[in-house]
């Protein structure tokens, strides 16, 4: 699991070179050093660059306040009951603290659903990263008012990872392999939408099969 380092945005592999990539790419013979160690770069980089693609992690990855991003302001004022983590899907909660004041107090997840009724704790929405104050339950309430005052801790990404992503992931491993490392590397079939490549923007290089199978998960404003 990938923790990131302050004022960056380290994301972890979650390709297996040996029982994924090289299989995919139909060779298991190569020795060289030297062709190996560019096959785990390749790997490395183009699962970082995915997931800057979709603004989302994929490899399950803490976040918290070590990373500068898991403080948050406490409110008392109208519509201050929830807080929207920005790095979603939301795998588990590691810890919620509230400070109120200089007494932190630790919230624990209130889930009816599990027979936990508990008072005074908080409410998660897994998918959109939604974290809801509460009281008694049910009742929705502010939290304490402060600055970066409520530290929280979690996990985001895709636990299993979805096929397709895996797919597209790998395909574009083998795009950038073919591409530096296979000299003189030509489709037999000539130019055909199997390689057609985007032509426009930050991703342009990227082969528009990969970019289409990516796209429903992409979320906008993260990079």
């Amino acid at each position: 699991m990938t923790t990131p380092v302050l004022g960056s945005e380290t994301y972890g592999t979650f390709l297996d070179v040996d029982e994924q990539v090289r299989p995919w790419l139909q060779f298991t013979g190569l020795t060289s050093t030297d062709r190996n160690e560019a096959l785990n770069l390749i790997t490395d980089a183009v699962c970082t660059e995915v997931q800057r693609y979709l603004g989302r992690p994929i490899a399950p990855t803490t976040f918290g306040p070590a990373d500068g991003i898991g403080k948050f302001d406490g409110s008392g004022s109208l519509n201050s009951g929830y807080i929207l983590l920005p790095r979603v899907p939301v795998i588990s909660v590691t810890s919620v603290i509230e400070y109120q004041g200089n007494n932190p107090v630790t919230l624990v997840e209130v889930d009816p659903s599990t027979g936990n009724t508990g008072g005074d704790g908080y409410q998660l929405e897994y998918r959109t990263g939604r974290i809801t104050r509460v009281l008694g339950g049910i009742w929705n309430r502010p939290f304490y008012p402060g600055s970066n005052n409520v530290w929280i801790t979690w996990v985001a990404g895709y636990n299993p990872i979805p096929r397709d992503i895996i797919w597209a992931t790998l395909e574009w491993v083998a795009h950038v392999f073919r591409n530096t490392q296979q000299n003189n590397w030509q489709d037999p079939r000539g130019t055909s939408d199997i390689e057609d490549l985007g032509t426009s923007g930050l991703w342009v290089g990227v082969p528009n099969r990969v970019t289409a199978a990516l796209d429903s998960y992409q979320r906008i404003g993260i990079r």
